[in-house]
């Protein structure tokens, strides 16, 4: 009797196929698409000549997958180069409604349009407005404008690729003739888009600050009132999935209902079916993330084996999810926001199991107590952020610069906190939108009191000076890789013995890190230097021993994110010293933005108007005096708008910039700077151009007419370290 082999996940195969398929094609022009898509067709009509992968399915079931990817990332070029592109750089007349709620950034404020027409022409473009005054638009008026229209991106590929898993290709500035009819949209969207707004300005009137920016980004996803240096601050300490409207809280809200619904004895089948309409309802209330529509795919098919006494499969639902997200937007592949969203459910399900019982035979022989109550609780947490940190690790270690090394004990401290925040802000909104105050105040005010505990437990760890370490090294990376070639062929190899595995896997796991961290002490111990490429102004970012040091902030319009960006891949979570040599505009653009996203201990400055205008905590102002920072072999000494650092004896001099090569003021050039690894000295270059080889070992940093900015002297040789 022949036995019919049945594909096993059929969902699984083909979403993970189409991700990695249209992955791999990211960037890349129309042959290698086109020849792509021609050898997925020719793969599936052999897979089909062969009986036995045949009837086995898998294989042609991949490569069908594959040539279907490929059909949609081609007909989603087709749709960006001939409906998007052609108006770049063109007045246009935009009539539509909001998709997003508004918020203000760097002084500008920003309007995300569903077109209806463009031009007059029916259209389903977005764009991104920006405006230097506020437009007054609610979510539920049409709205028309004209506006010059721009490609989002610019010429950067990074950039272009996320605004595009962002269906959004297009932005307008200097919005004129603009045209509003109040209340004219009442759609489903538009309605839960004004819901949401609600939701947020009930909680934001009980809780006017930090706490009630945070508790809006927690419940409903409008992160536009949280400071900056309190997203660091979560990323820094490893929790900043609580500020992503992701699976945790759709988890949360949805079991709640269904608890509450089985508490008031509805039927198992109504509790499942009412929780699925909300997962849909939350969904689009939330604005269809990539994390909210993969988790709620997850869960809705839990509830739905409960529905109809199924049980659901993994595996098959995660292919599920990015089936529906790719088949919507195809450049959704590049997300990182979805990578990690699905290294961390991977983790989860392959990873948790066997961590949380090797924890819990620790306590094996003991009694059970209330310790061993509270030690179960514990090591349940313990083991969720181990799994997820080492799931993770390889998306971190090909997108991001560092990872967090206290994400263990801040999920600890703050996960079950943040459930709490959560649960209370939202139905204490709720409570005061349909007039309940005395059951809503109550509610809201809890949640501002977590919040204020989530806010400065995340700040204090993250002062931590090593809470971030940086993984972008080339010897980490290649530990990285080495590790999961490794841990692939023990998986194919068959080995049996699990145990055996488990413990390759962690010893693995340990390398990485002790890897990463063996580098990160070695290069702590040495002055790390970048020059941030800003146009026309300076900006200089140093670390020696864990301390952060930036030198001018200034330059063209993007200054402030280019020395954020700079601190980031150092691996700092907070600044130790600012110094602001000169007093003008133009040297002082980035100040505010840097201020926004990082907490700065100290500030040198120019002049008191400086310390007055950005109010540093503790600031000293030169006032035409001098002043002198010294940290070991470091010395810095500021004085009439020059800077000088020293390290160690002052036997070679390099000084920053260089006007006569035609180069930006603020971009570090490395030409002749060679070295061992016995260096005590590490130049970053933060530009992409070759080196070439000059005489002189000199890096210059220069202001636009000349006048010399930044000088360093050192006894010791130097190494060239490019960043990724």
């Amino acid at each position: 009797r022949k036995t019919r082999l049945i594909m096993k996940r059929p969902l699984a195969v083909t979403g993970f196929t189409m991700l990695f398929t249209l992955l791999v094609l990211s960037g890349s022009n129309d042959k290698a698409i086109s020849a792509v898509l021609l050898a997925a067709l020719i793969a599936f009509v052999v897979f089909m000549c062969i009986k036995k992968v045949r009837r086995d399915k898998t294989l042609p079931f991949a490569a069908l997958s594959a040539a279907v990817a490929v059909l949609l990332l081609m007909s989603n070029n087709a749709y960006y180069l001939g409906k998007a592109k052609p108006l770049n750089g063109k007045e246009v007349i935009i009539s539509g409604t909001l998709s997003d709620l508004p918020y203000e950034k760097d002084g500008s404020f920003y309007y995300v349009l569903k077109a209806d027409t463009v031009n007059g022409e029916k259209s389903s473009l977005s764009f991104r407005v920006v405006s230097k005054t506020p437009l007054c638009i609610d979510v539920t008026d049409e709205v028309s404008l004209s506006a010059k229209a721009f490609l989002l991106g610019g010429d950067s590929d990074e950039i272009l690729k996320y605004y595009k898993s962002k269906s959004l290709f297009l932005g307008a500035h200097s919005p004129e003739n603009i045209s509003i009819k109040r209340g004219e949209k009442k759609s489903i969207g538009t309605m839960l888009l004004a819901l949401r707004q609600k939701l947020t300005s009930e909680t934001l009137c009980l809780l006017p600050n930090t706490y009630g920016g945070l508790v809006a980004g927690l419940c409903y996803g409008d992160k536009s009132n949280i400071p900056r240096y309190v997203t660091t601050a979560f990323s820094a300490a490893g929790v900043s999935h609580l500020l992503a409207v992701s699976g945790l809280h759709l988890s949360v809200w949805s079991s709640l209902l269904y608890m509450i619904m089985r508490k008031l004895r509805v039927s198992r089948r109504i509790s499942s079916a009412s929780s699925i309409v909300f997962i849909i309802f939350f969904a689009i209330l939330t604005g269809m993330n990539p994390p909210v529509v993969r988790a709620g795919t997850m869960i809705g098919l839990v509830f739905a084996a409960d529905l109809f006494k199924r049980e659901a499969d993994s595996l098959n639902s995660i292919g599920l999810s990015l089936i529906l997200l790719l088949v919507f937007n195809p450049y959704m592949s590049t997300s990182l926001s979805l990578w990690l969203s699905l290294a961390a459910t991977l983790g989860m399900m392959y990873f948790l199991k066997p961590l949380s019982r090797a924890l819990d035979r620790l306590i094996a022989n003991v009694k059970q107590n209330i310790f061993t109550t509270a030690y179960k609780s514990v090591s349940s947490l313990i083991a969720v952020s181990l799994a997820v940190t080492a799931a993770s690790l390889p998306v971190f270690a090909v997108s991001l610069p560092t990872v967090s090394t206290v994400s263990v004990l801040s999920n600890l401290l703050m996960v079950t906190v943040g459930s709490v925040c959560m649960t209370s802000g939202g139905l204490g909104a709720l409570f005061m939108l349909i007039k309940l105050d005395i059951i809503g105040k109550p509610l809201v005010l809890l949640s501002g009191i977590t919040a204020k505990y989530l806010t400065e437990t995340a700040v204090k760890i993250s002062e931590f000076h090593h809470a971030l370490l940086p993984i972008d090294s080339i010897f980490t990376r290649i530990s990285i890789a080495a590790a999961l070639i490794v841990f692939a062929v023990v998986l194919l190899l068959g080995y049996k013995n699990k145990t055996v595995v488990k413990r390759i896997a962690i010893t693995l796991f340990c390398m990485i890190f002790l890897s990463a961290a063996v580098v990160s002490t070695v290069q702590n111990n040495k002055l790390c230097i970048a020059a941030v490429s800003v146009g026309d102004g300076s900006a200089v970012v140093m670390k020696y021993k864990y301390k952060t040091y930036v030198v001018g902030c200034g330059g063209n319009y993007f200054s402030g994110s280019a020395v954020c960006d700079i601190i980031n891949t150092l691996g700092s979570s907070n600044i130790d010293y600012i110094i602001l040599p000169e007093d003008s505009e133009k040297s002082l653009s980035g100040v505010r933005r840097v201020k926004e996203t990082y907490r700065i201990s100290s500030a040198v400055t120019a002049t008191d108007r400086i310390k007055d205008g950005f109010s540093f905590d503790s600031v000293v102002s030169l006032n035409g005096n001098s002043v002198e920072i010294t940290d070991g072999k470091l010395k810095i000494t500021v004085q009439d708008s020059r800077v000088y650092v020293f390290f160690g004896d002052s036997l070679s001099e390099i000084t920053f910039g260089d006007v006569n090569d035609g180069s930006d003021a603020g971009l570090l050039i490395c030409r002749g700077i060679t070295g061992d690894e016995k260096s005590d000295i590490i130049l970053v270059s933060t530009d992409k151009t070759d080196i070439g080889d000059l005489p002189s070992q000199k890096v210059i940093l220069t202001s636009q007419n000349g006048t010399v900015l930044f000088t360093l002297s050192h006894n010791g040789k130097m190494t060239y370290r490019r960043m990724a």
